[in-house]
């Protein structure tokens, strides 16, 4: 009989414990999914996506001139069109990835400078506000 009331204690036991972390779970699930989500991509990444899009672009140019030298042979048009076509489908879906990356990069790069701006503004001491100024400025006219 004492084992029973044992196991049942233990059980009610587990199954709050449960419950709060389960509440505790789902109030962070909602607060991430409340928070902003950050995008970042590396430059190194954007690198080689750069790269892989030159390489593309030479492809696609070069079906595109078998295309013409076809046409200007009066050659069958379709098997040259055909990598013509399968070339500019991957161009235009690697610009697409590109650009979203680029989009992304380029507003986690205007969020930096909002936070170090606002960073600025809270300083408290005069001599480093002024010098952090100085450097802000500086760093924002290069860019």
């Amino acid at each position: 009989m004492r084992t029973g009331n044992v196991v049942k204690t233990a059980t009610g036991y587990l199954l709050a414990g449960l419950i709060v972390a389960g509440t505790g779970l789902s109030q962070q699930a909602r607060a991430a999914a409340e928070e902003k989500p950050t995008v970042t991509v590396s430059l190194s990444k954007l690198n080689s996506e750069f790269y892989k899009l030159r390489e593309n672009l030479a492809r696609t140019m070069a079906a595109l001139e078998q295309v013409k030298a076809a046409g200007a042979d009066n050659k069958d048009l379709a098997k040259p069109y055909q990598t013509f076509s399968s070339a500019y489908a991957e161009l235009e879906a690697q610009v697409a990835s590109a650009r979203q990356n680029g989009t992304a990069a380029k507003a986690r790069a205007k969020e930096h400078w909002e936070a170090w701006q606002k960073e600025l503004t809270s300083m408290q001491n005069p001599k480093l506000r002024e010098k952090a100024q100085e450097r802000y400025t500086a760093a924002s006219a290069k860019h």
